[in-house]
């Protein structure tokens, strides 16, 4: 089911009860009043909304049925029509259930859950009905009042359609904006109750003024949002993607304190990537359990394979991502993940600057560091590492490089680039030409690390498999033996282009 949730001040204004339904809507469309309920709720934050300004709220049904659970906590909206997602607890009211709790740990910074608002709502539902009286979705047409923190009013409709037709559920919004409506977002009624709603999160934006400790904090930042945003994403849910963007941000910041180290704190940074590299870990389990099975799949697809024996052959990939699934929800839920987020919470508002000097680019002598210092200064100093251990790191490989010396190459690629992308809203255009060459180079890379590992794997289950599992495993082989073969043939080109003088003359 789609659907779009707007809001507007109409209090006695624009009845949706019944009737043809309004021009926009595609001809024969009606609407039909079904029914009206009255439910009340409590709603619960911290005194500083950190659910709310998150697109999220947490709510306590007081007329809920007895048969289903009354804690629902809504989460942010996943597309551009408001459209939004629920989960349940059971328990009574008074206080949030201790399972409950827990799982909202990591988006809580510590602060304490109590009652923001109490609101009750009329809600006059109409069946949005085509042109044969069949149904196609219905308008929920809502009269909130609230009685905490201040006596308030107002209205909001959400429009649902069964079929999820997106050019319908677009008309349905198209129609009720000349009466004031606008896309609500995640905990509109209670953003409106209480005067304040979602907001973005993130640290300072960069340029090329912004000084050291700007940039440590905007980087800290966006990782914080990146391990709230997939820790819902996963806890919540079983968002495979979440997963994959979770890892990335997770190795990111790693490579960025890496890149940053000589400005930060030693015993912060030290601590930090150590606790990202444990996260990094349970995320890397599922995510390289994703990544062989879509990619086995597609091989044994290529060579004709029936389902049933796709389906076995990637069996055992499949368990073993349901177990390390459940490892990394249950390490999302530790006081381990939450002390990490409060550490990156702390370091996104006070940077971790060390105390001392560093030889910056350019410089006649060495910088004492402060938070002032420009990043300008420091950003171009701090690049030439990732390119030298890259560098050295080729220059090492023999005539015919092992499969783990490609492999170092590429790690050092992805520093480089992580480097670079880091400095780019610093440095600009000049940062964003290095880091899309290393990007080349990584992904030529990744892809025969990724085959190479297929292979492995594939001449395991082909040992182990019936005869018919085996011959497919052998034919999938055959084809990422040709990807590592392709990739050993072009990634020396795609490094002569990287190392080119005019990408990187700046960092010397």
């Amino acid at each position: 089911m789609r659907e779009a949730r707007l809001t507007g001040s109409w209090w006695g204004r624009a009845d949706l009860g019944a009737g043809p339904a309004p021009a926009g809507l595609p001809e024969g469309t009606s609407l039909a009043r079904c029914r009206e309920d009255c439910s009340s709720a409590a709603y619960f934050d911290t005194p500083g909304l950190r659910l709310l300004r998150r697109g999220m709220t947490l709510r306590y049904r007081r007329d809920a049925p007895a048969s289903e659970d009354r804690w629902m906590l809504e989460l942010p909206v996943a597309d551009a029509y408001g459209t939004q997602r629920w989960v349940t607890w059971p328990g009574g009211p008074g206080a949030v259930p201790e399972a409950l709790a827990r799982d909202l740990g990591p988006l809580l910074g510590g602060e304490p859950i109590e009652v923001v608002a109490e609101l009750t709502t009329m809600r006059r539902t109409s069946e949005l009905r085509d042109r044969s009286g069949a149904r196609i979705g219905e308008i929920r047409d809502d009269w909130v009042s609230a009685s905490v923190p201040a006596p308030a009013r107002l209205r909001s409709v959400t429009a649902l359609l069964d079929g999820g037709d997106a050019a319908l559920l677009g008309a349905s919004v198209g129609w009720l904006r000349p009466v004031g409506a606008g896309a609500g977002p995640g905990g509109r009624d209670l953003a409106r109750v209480l005067g304040a709603g979602p907001v973005p999160e993130g640290g300072p934006a960069l340029d090329g003024e912004s000084s050291v400790a700007e940039m440590v904090a905007a980087s800290s930042a966006c990782a914080l949002e990146h391990l709230v945003a997939g820790y819902v994403g996963i806890r919540f849910g079983d968002d495979a993607e979440a997963v994959h963007r979770l890892r990335v941000a997770t190795r990111r910041f790693r490579s960025e304190l890496r890149t940053l180290a000589a400005v930060l704190e030693p015993r912060w940074a030290r601590h930090t990537r150590a606790e990202l590299a444990w996260i990094a870990g349970r995320l890397g389990e599922v995510r390289d359990a994703d990544v062989l099975s879509e990619r086995v799949a597609c091989d044994a697809g290529s060579v004709g394979a029936e389902p049933a024996v796709v389906g076995t052959l990637c069996a055992p990939l499949h368990a073993q991502r349901e177990d390390a699934y459940g490892v990394l929800r249950e390490a999302l839920r530790s006081d381990r993940y939450v002390d990490l987020v409060r550490s990156l919470e702390g370091a996104s508002v006070y940077p971790p600057i060390t105390r001392g000097s560093l030889r910056a680019s350019g410089a006649a002598r060495p910088l004492g560091l402060s938070p002032a210092v420009p990043a300008r200064v420091l950003l171009p100093g701090l690049l030439r590492r990732p390119w030298r251990e890259l560098r050295r790191s080729v220059e090492h490989l023999g005539s015919e490089a092992a499969d783990s010396e490609l492999h170092r190459v590429r790690l050092g690629a992805k520093q480089l680039r992580y480097a670079a992308e880091l400095a780019a809203p610093v440095l600009g255009e000049r940062a964003r030409r290095l880091s899309r060459a290393a990007r080349s180079l990584q992904d030529v890379l990744g892809d025969h690390h990724d085959a190479v590992a297929a292979e492995c794997w594939l001449l395991r289950a082909g040992a182990i498999g019936d005869p018919t599992v085996a011959l497919v495993a052998e034919r999938c082989i055959a084809i990422e033996r040709q990807c590592q073969a392709a990739r050993r043939d072009e990634w020396p080109e795609v490094w002569r282009k990287l190392r080119r003088n005019e990408l990187r003359h700046w960092t010397a």
